[in-house]
């Protein structure tokens, strides 16, 4: 059922095969012998590299040198106006509105920015997104506050049959149906060359396609640098690598770190690619003496599809342990156009370090069949609490 690996070991195993058939509760003894091991990066200096890098990037975030303003009309009429970096400016706006139009926008100077955040200049919704403490010092005004990405992480117990038993009896059946189905296969590599065609065959055209005009996509050498001692898992249909998540194991974590789709899986018509894949590496994991999988990060709504979807395997959704400012939602007023931007789905929102849902609601308060049906639907590990506010 897994064996634990020596601290600091990182498993090296080229080309060996995992377990692909619909067997799933015998998926682990039955998948290739346990890899070999060399030595490896700890968690720790895994953690102390990312502190590091946090701690720079703070550092030439706090300047207020690269703040925009940006006044904007949505396509129900709100007014929005947003002050920040832009780093998050499609995403707030995404949930703000379907459509909307750009009336103006410009650069802040440094002290233009906290006259900027201050003062109500008409708008219905102001979006504040910057990491620099300067601009909101001593602002205690009401406000969602969301942090920008949240993490989901599984704890894996210590047998395999236990794990499985977590999952939802739905989402067992289609994993053995996929994988029966479409015959699928996978197999660990970490060979220079796999790594290449995961960058060019999977991962850039796969971001590309999702993100389109939003997409940033690192060099490949840059790419592959970030990715010296890692492993992929590949998920292959009639011979073929059609699908790869890269990880990386230290200690006694797993993390998942891109995932990358060939344009076989769409020609194809295949499904499921994503979902047995995660499934492959989580597998991996766990006969690698893995006890916790870092699954990625989501944005921080209710409705959002990666979280909704990783919260099948029963990963908990948390805040990073190297946070950034939170952004922060203010509504200038509680009119029906306000409240129809707010009320467009379930927010996430931190309550100093705990997390909880806010789903908002125009109209008449509802009824307790209503609430019941809402607190189903927004129901995630993780969250502290619900609260549902009729406006």
């Amino acid at each position: 059922y897994g064996r634990a690996r020596p601290r600091g070991a990182r498993v090296v195993n080229a080309r060996a095969a995992l377990y692909a058939g619909p067997d799933l509760e015998n998926a682990c003894v039955r998948s290739e012998a346990a890899p070999r091991e060399t030595g490896g990066g700890s968690s720790f200096r895994l953690d102390l590299r990312a502190a590091t890098r946090h701690a720079f990037e703070t550092a030439q975030r706090a300047t207020l040198t690269h703040i925009r303003e940006v006044e904007i009309v949505g396509d129900t009429g709100a007014r929005l106006r947003y002050v920040g970096t832009g780093r998050n400016l499609s995403f707030l706006l995404g949930v703000s509105a379907d459509a909307y139009q750009v009336e103006s926008e410009r650069r802040l100077a440094p002290r233009e920015v906290r006259s900027a955040v201050r003062e109500d200049r008409g708008e219905d919704l102001l979006l504040l997104d910057t990491d620099s403490a300067l601009a909101t010092l001593g602002d205690a005004r009401p406000a969602l506050r969301v942090a920008p990405w949240l993490k989901q992480r599984l704890a894996l117990p210590p047998r395999w049959d236990a794990f499985l038993g977590m999952l939802p009896a739905k989402a067992r059946r289609n994993l053995s149906r996929c994988l029966r189905k479409y015959g699928y296969t996978a197999r660990i590599d970490d060979g220079p060359d796999a790594f290449r065609r995961f960058y060019h065959e999977m991962y850039r055209p796969h971001v590309l396609q999702r993100f389109g005009s939003e997409a940033v996509v690192q060099g490949e050498s840059d790419f592959l640098s970030a990715l010296r001692g890692a492993e992929l898992v590949e998920l292959l249909h009639e011979g073929e690598v059609v699908a790869a998540n890269s990880l990386r194991l230290a200690g006694d974590g797993l993390w998942i770190l891109w995932c990358g789709v060939s344009k076989a899986v769409a020609q194809r018509d295949l499904k499921g690619t994503t979902e047995v894949l995660d499934y492959f590496s989580i597998l991996h994991g766990f006969r690698s003496g893995c006890r916790r999988v870092d699954l990625g990060r989501a944005r921080p709504r209710l409705d959002d599809g990666p979280l909704r979807y990783k919260a099948k395997w029963r990963g908990h959704v948390e805040l990073s342990r190297l946070q950034r400012p939170p952004l922060r939602i203010l509504p200038r007023n509680l009119g029906p156009t306000t409240a129809a931007c707010l009320a467009r789905g379930g927010w996430i929102a931190r309550r100093g370090r705990a997390l909880e849902g806010v789903v908002m609601r125009t109209g008449e308060p509802v009824g307790s069949a209503e609430l019941e049906r809402i607190a189903e639907d927004a129901r995630l590990p993780g969250l502290a609490r619900l609260r549902v506010c009729a406006m």
